[in-house]
Parts: structure tokens; C-alpha cells; sequence
């Protein structure tokens, strides 16, 4: 397979431009797209790509461990005690967490549903650099309007059934590669006057179960079967790693509310990549 021809060197650099674009809201899909086209390797590798996603889940997982541990302990609290019909022992911060649980099921149902509907169609936005492009230049305009977006007033506790559809919804059309996920699903928290951190928490915390869900759908892949199987594992670590320090920084960008910086570089980018996708063919 073209996953076999590839060099460790190659699965590496794979790992750190995941780990540096999947949080830096500039398309991580988009930028694998271009890397494997400019290698030569013309079929979307989708199992490497969900392996490098493995990578950044954990890089997620490390940064937000504390809104992740009470959110399912939460939960199991909430269902234990309404399971043992003991609701009064149910608090308010367990209360909080199951709900925000249920949000982030809702908000993966539009999510699952434009995966399974659109699949075919992202599958070929995966082989063409021109939509990969035009994705990109869509990223950057959506950035550039979070410049606009106010304070926010909302906390995590205070998302509302629409506001969990809407981000889900954006998420789902984020598998298309040159949507920066994290970059749209925050940037619309934002215009539904979600607090910065608070559009932060509930976009990670939707990716979680997202990126769970693709890596389940990939897992019979026969390239996982492949000789390459311990490169991909150190391009995941290198993700993980890479993931972690750029997750810091967006975090910091969010709070500062310079999103929107990124903008001229998906801009950028997307017009050399739509050049690029003439020069190629």
C-alpha cells in the first residue's frame, strides 16, 4: 500500500504537522491532504489519519483531564442514583455535568448524521487539492468574523439545546478536509455568545467522542495489519506531543481573542494550495 512506501521520517513530519494544525485552528485533514499529495501519495491514508487523531485526542485529554474527569464522574454519579431511584442525593454539580453529557450527545447526532450522509462526498474533497483550498479559504472568513463576536455571556453550564446542535452541525461539516475543526466549532460558540473558555471546553469535549467514533470506523482497515504498524505509533506519539504544546497556545489565543490571527495564513494557504492543484495536474 502507498502507507508502506511511506518513511518513518515521512509518518513523523505527518505527526508534527497534525499536531500542529489540528489545534491551531488551520485544518489539520486539509494540511495531510496537501503533505500526501506533495509526497506523491495520491489515496487519502485514512487510517494514518485517524492514528495521528489518536495522537491529539490524548494531547486533549492531558490539557482538559480535570473538565473530563468531572464531567464523567458526573454523569455516573446521575445515573447511579436516578438508577437506584435515590434522586435526592443527586447535586447540583453532578446535576451540571450529566446535563452538559446530554448536550454533547446532541450535539453529536448532526455531527454522525453529515458523516454518514456526506461521507462519500468528503472522501473526495480528500482527493482534490482545489476543494481542499477552497475549504481553507472558508476557515480563514469564519476566523476573521470572531474578531466581531462580543464577550460572551454563556457558561458551560448554560448551553443551550440549539447552541449544542449548531457547534455539532459545524463539527460535522469540519470533516471536510481544509475546516479547521477546532477553529469553526469555537469560532461559532463564540457567536452564540458562549465565554471564550467556555467555547473552548465544549468544542474538546465534542471532539472527544467524534474522534473516538472515526478511529472506530477505520479500525478494520487493512493497513493496520501492515509492517508500518510501529512508524504510525511514533507519528501518533509525535502528534500527541506537538498537540499538547499547540492546544496550550490556542487556549491562549482564544482567552486573548486573537483567533482570528490565523486568518491570513488559511487564506494564504488555501490560494497556494488551489495553484498548487493546477501545477500538479
Amino acid at each position: 500500500s502507498g502507507l508502506s512506501r511511506m518513511s518513518l521520517l515521512q509518518i513523523l513530519l505527518l505527526g508534527i504537522i497534525q499536531g500542529l494544525t489540528e489545534f491551531l485552528p488551520i485544518s489539520s485533514s486539509g494540511h495531510l491532504v496537501i503533505v500526501q499529495n506533495v509526497f506523491g501519495l495520491k489515496d487519502p491514508h485514512l487510517f494514518l489519519d485517524v492514528s495521528l487523531h489518536f495522537g491529539t485526542l490524548l494531547a486533549i485529554v492531558v490539557v482538559l483531564r480535570k473538565e473530563v474527569a468531572s464531567l464523567l464522574k458526573g454523569i455516573v454519579h446521575f445515573l447511579f442514583y436516578r438508577l437506584r431511584g435515590e434522586q435526592f442525593k443527586i447535586d447540583e454539580e453532578c446535576r451540571a455535568m450529566a446535563r452538559l453529557g446530554g448536550l454533547i450527545i446532541i450535539g453529536l447526532i448532526p455531527t454522525v448524521l453529515l458523516g454518514f450522509f456526506l461521507r462519500d462526498l468528503f472522501t473526495l474533497f480528500f482527493g482534490s487539492l482545489t476543494a481542499v483550498g477552497s475549504m481553507l479559504v472558508v476557515t480563514g472568513t469564519i476566523l476573521w468574523f470572531t474578531r466581531t463576536a462580543g464577550q460572551g455571556t454563556k457558561e458551560t453550564g448554560t448551553i443551550s439545546l440549539l447552541d449544542a446542535l449548531i457547534i455539532g452541525l459545524i463539527q460535522g461539516f469540519a470533516i471536510a478536509p481544509g475546516i479547521s475543526r477546532s477553529g469553526a466549532t469555537i469560532a461559532f460558540g463564540l457567536f452564540r455568545s458562549l465565554k471564550k473558555e467556555a467555547a473552548v471546553q465544549f468544542s474538546f469535549l465534542l471532539s472527544i467522542p467524534a474522534i473516538l467514533g472515526a478511529m472506530f470506523m477505520e479500525w478494520e482497515n487493512p493497513l493496520l495489519y501492515d509492517g508500518t504498524l510501529l512508524h504510525v505509533v511514533l507519528g501518533t506519539i509525535m502528534a500527541a506531543l506537538v498537540g499538547y504544546i499547540c492546544l496550550r497556545i490556542l487556549i491562549r489565543m482564544v482567552n486573548k481573542g486573537q483567533l482570528y490571527f490565523f486568518s491570513p495564513y488559511c487564506w494564504g494557504a488555501g490560494c497556494v494550495t488551489i495553484l498548487l492543484s493546477f501545477l500538479l495536474n
